[in-house]
């Protein structure tokens, strides 16, 4: 019988944390959406020592992303040593199935880890619109598990919603990175330029000096000026919104 997919988890040679920091983990998700994209990845976690993704795809295509996604993993991390081999396995039925992306997502309770309370090594975000990078995992999710629905994905933050938030401003740009899967708003790259503007779109209704925002994101006005001549990308502007709600949740959770 054809399987529905594969589970695919994937361990170094020699036991080490994977993603330690959050940099890391931010790295991580970014090549695991990226790799997953063409093996209809449906769900994946990296809880401390491994890796797992559940992808709705045949043999040749989950060993296909089982080795591209160590390759990415391995020069994107500097990992000082290589992968074992990749343990993937069939997928029997939609109640495997089922079992399979809870399991995945429970990962970080099994192993009493509490280190990513934004579960950003989990596509948890990106079915939730925190993060448009792994958008595509919705229709995914939607067409291999059809009952799976948002207020099952809310539990594992603890809530019932997520009201998208316009700040504090001293949370923007950690959870700007977050939205985007990226490890700072440093650099020059595509991704960190529409990330700020998104970023803009928002601290514009807050910040009522430029030299507010210019010093909040660390550039020159001359470069703020030229960020507002973009579009700002909508997706991203409310995917950052509710990373701030997020962040309010949680921290109300904790008190």
């Amino acid at each position: 019988m054809t399987p529905l997919g594969h589970h695919i988890t994937l361990r170094l040679r020699s036991d080490r944390v994977l993603t330690p920091t959050p940099t890391e983990r931010r790295i991580a998700a970014r090549v695991i959406l990226e790799q997953g994209r063409a093996a209809k990845l449906i769900n994946f976690s990296i809880p401390d020592t491994h890796a797992h993704m559940n992808a709705a795809c045949g043999d040749a295509a989950s060993n296909e992303l089982a080795r591209r996604v160590e390759l990415s993993l391995g020069r994107r991390l500097h990992l000082p040593v290589g992968f074992e081999p990749a343990r993937v396995k069939p997928i029997r039925d939609v109640w495997h199935h089922s079992n399979l992306f809870t399991y995945v997502f429970n990962q970080y309770q099994h192993h009493g880890l509490d280190w990513d309370p934004y579960f950003e090594a989990t596509n948890l975000p990106d079915l939730l619109g925190l993060r448009p990078n792994g958008a595509y995992t919705i229709d995914n999710v939607q067409r291999a598990l059809p009952r799976v629905q948002r207020k099952q994905l809310l539990k594992w933050f603890s809530c019932d919603a997520i009201p998208p938030a316009d700040g504090p401003m001293e949370r923007l740009l950690d959870a700007a990175a977050a939205a985007a899967a990226l490890p700072s708003l440093h650099g020059s790259s595509r991704d960190v330029l529409a990330t700020r503007r998104a970023a803009v779109e928002i601290a514009d209704g807050q910040l009522q000096r430029n030299g507010d925002l210019t010093e909040l994101l660390q550039i020159s006005r001359t470069s703020l000026y030229r960020l507002r001549q973009r579009p700002a990308d909508q997706r991203l502007v409310e995917a950052i919104r509710l990373q701030l709600g997020l962040r309010a949740i949680l921290e109300r959770i904790k008190i």
